[in-house]
């Protein structure tokens, strides 16, 4: 067998830049958010550090490793009750609580990480009961501050949620 094989430069170029990012985002686990951390190092469901805005800022927040897939970056979580989410608009701007019980990761950082990618937003909620009920959309964007943090969802939903 013979085979002759053949990349441009340009190719060979883009392939080496992204096998060296591969290592320093494994090597420093800069990870851009769950979906990254979850393809490349761990499915288990906590708390991790992400850098939606690169090496320059981390941001601690929940990973659901099991939910459809796994992989979803918590923007909400509330549990115990405990932390209040009557807030100002500088709170919910950056982000308050804690991630291992109750918090808001902020509304700078949902933009981020729904302004280049397509993005699925799942909503969960557990009655009282114990019953969950959900609702997955296929397309979820939140714009940047001086567009008000306006809220896009699109594609069909599918779930439970107002069934």
């Amino acid at each position: 067998m013979f085979n002759i094989l053949m990349k441009n430069e340009t190719d060979i170029h883009e392939d080496l830049k992204k096998s060296i990012l591969q290592t320093i985002k494994s090597e420093l686990n800069l990870y851009k958010d769950c979906k990254d951390l979850y393809n490349n190092i761990n499915t288990e469901s906590g708390v991790y550090e992400i850098y939606p805005f690169g090496i320059e800022n981390k941001v601690s927040v929940f990973c659901d490793m099991v939910t459809e897939g796994g992989g979803w970056t918590a923007i909400q979580k509330r549990v115990s009750g405990v932390v209040s989410f009557d807030r100002n608009w500088t709170d919910y701007k950056t982000g308050f609580g804690n991630p291992n019980d109750s918090y808001w990761i902020g509304n700078d950082v949902i933009h981020q990480l729904t302004k280049r990618s397509n993005t699925s937003l799942y909503v969960c909620i557990t009655l009282t009961n114990g019953t969950r009920l959900y609702e997955l959309y296929n397309q979820f964007s939140v714009a940047d501050e001086t567009s008000k943090y306006r809220l896009f969802l699109g594609g069909p939903a599918t779930g439970t949620l107002g069934r």
